[in-house]
Order: C-alpha cells, then sequence, then structure tokens
C-alpha cells in the first residue's frame, strides 16, 4: 500500500470513543476544527470584499481558534501525563507495522515526519492521526 492510501485509511479510522476520560479532548478538538473552519471561510470574504466588519469578526474568530488550540494542546499533554492517551508508530519500512512509543518517542519519531497515531488507553480506539 502506498503511503497516501495508507494515510487515508488511517484519518478514516479516526473516531471518538465512549470514555469519559477524554470527553474534554474531544470536546475542545470540535470547537478548534468549527473556528478554524470559520476563520477560512472570514479569510475567504475578506479576500474577495474587505470589510471592518468581517475583519473585527475574523479577529474575534481568530483569537477564539488560538485558545482553544492553546486548551486543546494542553489537554492532550495532561492526558499523556495521565496515561490516558498511547501513541503508535505506523513503521513505513515494514509495510506499516505498528509499535507504541512514549509521547517522547512519538515527538521524536514526528520530527522526522513518520506516521504517528493517538489512541485511547483504555479502549484503545485511534482518536488522531499526528502530524509535524
Amino acid at each position: 500500500m502506498e503511503k497516501k492510501e495508507y494515510l487515508i485509511s488511517l484519518k478514516k479510522s479516526n473516531a471518538e470513543c465512549e470514555c469519559k476520560d477524554l470527553s474534554r479532548l474531544f470536546f475542545l478538538n470540535n470547537e478548534r476544527k468549527t473556528l478554524k473552519n470559520e476563520c477560512e471561510y472570514l479569510i475567504d470574504e475578506l479576500d474577495e470584499n474587505p470589510n471592518f466588519e468581517v475583519k473585527k469578526i475574523y479577529d474575534e474568530k481568530t483569537n477564539s481558534f488560538m485558545e482553544y488550540k492553546n486548551l486543546y494542546y494542553a489537554e492532550l499533554d495532561k492526558l499523556t501525563k495521565e496515561k490516558k492517551l498511547k501513541f503508535c508508530y505506523h513503521s513505513e519500512k515494514e509495510n506499516y507495522k505498528k509499535y507504541f512509543v512514549s509521547s517522547n518517542e512519538a515527538r521524536e519519531l514526528l520530527k522526522y515526519k513518520e506516521i504517528i497515531t493517538s489512541h485511547c488507553s483504555n479502549c484503545e480506539q485511534q482518536i488522531n492521526l499526528l502530524k509535524q
């Protein structure tokens, strides 16, 4: 399987689990994604029709997006420290064989653009495909 196909299949495997430990993470991620989409829409609007009111709304949405992004990553770090999340390395050299790795190993592998997914430690549901 080619890397592009594999990444698409991994993205399709992302889901929310029922575990209460991760509910805040899912909420923050959904808010972050919604705000990102709204910012992208507003920037397109500004490109077509520069307008002070739209710029003001865009600035507010951008600030909210950054707040939720920071909250999301803080929650991700907290859950990692509490061992409620685990990380899986998908070795491209070994036909995408999976290895669970520590958060430090995951960070290091991401520097080299390796494939890392995050999973709920309780039910092992894949929740995200991580990118550098």
